[in-house]
């Protein structure tokens, strides 16, 4: 027999793209050949003490030499033909973000259209090893939106996160599907693109964007047949996994701590208005616009003349949009979590995925086209 190990943590493992019909085969085929000395349907007996006894402490060991954010939390033996990836039957994800200036209400009617059976060619990555065949059809079961912890939902730092559970998931989907629904969040889109981008007859070539980051997905749960595996933690590990958990929990909150008192200290400090920066100039400002930005200067905020004739105001005074302008790449439409994660899939457009169409990013798709 071998082995199925029960994990705790990890950034995307599983977002598989294979074909749904080879998925449904080989299903069919392991659940004949399942545990063939046992009734089918007789639910798995788990690790008897013969076995904890006989096998090596392979809790001890994997955790001994992973990073303290992925745990190996159980094992169970299974049969020699077990396949992880196609005898699961359900995955769910979370995708963690702050709530910022995200329009949270806008993003549930967003996520309300992916539930369901769709072509989710749009919101994927092309796996072009897999050739013209290749289907992108999959069934989301619940995708909701929701505060980690309920009482602190309205905070400006606020975590959220997505919860999706799916039979399948495509290659670098949920972090697609996250980088559209920020793009809601923030106003770039309405809700009811995401069911344009569903529509490959209306939305044939998947614009070109950038995916969210890796960093907060969280691959929390994986549902497998009862008579095929049954994961029971042992107490004494279990208890170590969570020692491992609450320090780093406790680690990370004081350096999120930490941070929010230096953005604290930041925005209870006035600033000076005016035309030009440390560096000589308003990032991002062409020759001749002086002008404009002194008048700009004279808009913003409320506060005393400097002795140089520039006004200076509260630092929270000032409007958000017009703070996000002095960032790169804010002021711009743009579909991004995180501007280094990138792909760009030139040869997949088409309703195939097979090349032959033109990219447009998601900022070029017009409001005459949802």
């Amino acid at each position: 027999m071998d082995h199925a190990v029960d994990s705790e943590g990890g950034r995307g493992a599983g977002e598989a793209g294979a074909s749904m019909a080879d998925e449904k085969d080989e299903q069919d085929d392991l659940g004949k050949q399942y545990w063939l000395d046992r009734p089918t349907g007789t639910p798995h007996p788990g690790l008897s003490e013969d076995d904890a006894e006989r096998e090596l402490p392979y809790l001890q060991m994997l955790n001994g030499v992973l990073p303290p954010a992925i745990r190996v939390i159980a094992w169970c033996p299974v049969e020699s033909n077990f396949n992880a990836r196609f005898a699961c039957t359900q995955r769910s994800y979370r995708y963690f973000f702050t709530k910022g200036d995200h329009d949270i209400s806008a993003m549930k009617l967003a996520c309300a259209q992916l539930v369901g059976e769709h072509d989710f060619r749009n919101f994927c990555k092309i796996d072009k090893s897999k050739g013209p065949n290749q289907t992108y059809t999959r069934k989301i079961i619940d995708f909701q939106v929701e505060p980690v912890i309920p009482e602190e939902r309205e905070g400006r730092f606020s975590a959220w996160s997505f919860n999706i559970v799916a039979t399948a998931f495509l290659w670098h989907q949920v972090r697609a599907m996250a980088a559209v629904l920020f793009a809601v969040g923030r106003r770039e889109k309405p809700p009811s693109f995401v069911t344009f981008m569903l529509d490959t007859q209306r939305c044939p070539v998947k614009p070109a964007y950038n995916i969210a980051s890796e960093e907060p997905l969280l691959l929390c749960d994986c549902i497998f047949p009862a008579d095929i595996v049954n994961f029971q933690p042992p107490l004494a590990s279990h208890a170590r996994c969570d020692a491992v958990m609450a320090a780093m929990c406790s680690s990370l909150v004081c350096r999120a701590a930490l941070v929010q008192a230096m953005s604290s200290s930041l925005s209870s400090r006035s600033v000076r208005l005016g035309v030009f920066s440390e560096l000589g100039h308003r990032p991002g400002a062409r020759r001749g616009e002086g002008e404009a930005d002194k008048e700009q200067s004279r808009d913003v905020g409320s506060g005393n003349e400097g002795t140089s004739g520039l006004r200076i105001v509260p630092f929270s005074s000032i409007p958000r949009a017009e703070l996000d302008s002095f960032m790169p790449g804010v002021g711009r439409s743009k579909l991004a979590a995180s501007p280094g994660t990138s792909f760009v899939d030139d040869a997949d457009g088409g309703v195939g995925g097979g090349g032959g169409g033109r990219k447009r990013r998601l900022d070029q798709v017009e409001g005459k086209d949802i």
